[in-house]
């Protein structure tokens, strides 16, 4: 549900925040604590926007689609966080929280070279998305289908299924298009 990328570490780290994780989390934030990580979240540079929105589903308010995102140069995260601390307190994992109010001290002086070395970072832990379509279109062929034929409306029920055989039979393991091999993932839960 949100998703926070740190290039400080080595290699860099994604903080994956589970709905489990945010439903057991939720009112157990200060509201001093809470106004804190408020004031660095909204000193941030806006990164991804994307235009859809989805309703909370703690108290329906429509809040930012969870790809739109903020950034401070090191540290990326889901807008959507934003709401679900301010709104509903939400209680982050220890080490995120002390990564954020670390930051905050560091933010207003920063240059805009941070920013473009930042997305260079990040663009190269994405997956080759172009071996990964012709991998895919092979793999497509060889069950004796045409992957244009597939991603028509009428067929895509196959593209579906095509897609998870072959992410099934995949060794790599891809998170909102970043290769796993190439970032630590810590998924909460709880």
């Amino acid at each position: 549900m949100i998703q926070i990328l740190d290039i400080t570490t080595k290699p860099p780290t994604i903080h994956y925040l589970t709905k489990k994780y945010i439903e057991k989390n939720i009112g157990k934030n200060s509201v001093n604590q809470s106004q804190t990580l408020i004031s660095f979240l909204n000193n941030s540079k806006e990164g991804a926007i994307v235009m859809n929105t989805e309703k909370c589903t703690f108290c329906q308010e429509e809040i930012s689609d969870e790809d739109s995102t903020k950034n401070d140069g090191f540290i990326e995260w889901s807008k959507r966080l934003k709401h679900f601390i301010e709104k509903h307190h939400l209680k982050l994992p220890k080490e995120i929280e002390t990564l954020f109010l670390e930051r905050k001290l560091l933010l207003n002086n920063l240059d805009d070279s941070v920013f473009v070395d930042f997305y260079k970072t990040k663009n190269s832990l994405f997956y080759n998305t172009e071996l990964y379509e012709k991998e895919f279109s092979d793999f497509v062929r060889e069950k004796g289908f045409d992957l244009k034929e597939i991603e028509k409306p009428d067929n895509y029920h196959l593209y579906e299924k095509f897609d998870l055989e072959y992410n099934d039979l995949r060794k790599d393991a891809i998170f909102k298009s970043f290769d796993l091999s190439k970032v630590n993932f810590i998924k909460y839960e709880e």
